[in-house]
């Protein structure tokens, strides 16, 4: 079951852990949508289902009552290495951009900070000594990316490419404490 959350009956004396009744506890995730399930995480009371097109937002504050509150498309993940949880939320990394969800809302921490719309060509005065990629937003969707938050420095580190080609030491760096990017290479 692909598209299938199944989490575990909550009785008298809190979770019966690794029991799984037949109907109850069972969520269907956008079924049948042909896009599988590929990473799940929680924070505060809900529960983020990544899936490789869409990452849905579901709302599990009351037993029984689970439910989708959010359906964010087109911004979902290959792989579970584009995911990372810390204290301020749930970050991933994608060819679209990288977002930030916190418990209240879903923010694009990418857009108005990095071009996203292929190569970023400077003009007028402004001058660029960067490379390449660090013109724009490039994550290319064959890769495999990683993200990750170093909680000494506040910040998020995406590594572009994690397939072991000339993009593999290429990292995107965001800190929160100024809130802009920059490339690391």
């Amino acid at each position: 079951y692909p598209d299938r959350v199944i989490r575990s009956h909550i009785g008298i004396g809190g979770p019966q852990f690794d029991t799984f009744p037949a109907e109850k506890g069972r969520l269907d995730i956008a079924a049948n949508d042909g896009d599988d399930i590929i990473e799940l995480e929680g924070y505060a009371d809900r529960l983020l289902v990544f899936k490789k097109k869409s990452v849905y937002i579901v709302n599990v504050s009351q037993d029984g009552q689970e439910g989708i509150e959010s359906h964010l498309p087109y911004i979902g993940v290959n792989n579970a290495s584009q995911v990372v949880k810390f204290e301020k939320g749930i970050a991933w990394a994608n060819p679209s951009g990288c977002y930030l969800y916190n418990g209240e809302q879903t923010i694009n921490l990418t857009e108005n900070k990095i071009y996203s719309g292929g190569k970023w060509e400077p003009s007028g005065n402004i001058s660029w000594s960067g490379g390449s990629l660090s013109q724009s937003w490039q994550v290319d969707p064959t890769h495999i990316p990683a993200i990750t938050y170093l909680f000494s420095k506040k910040q998020l580190w995406i590594a572009i490419s994690m397939n072991g080609d000339s993009q593999t030491n290429d990292a995107w760096i965001y800190d929160f404490k100024v809130e802009g990017w920059t490339m690391g290479s």
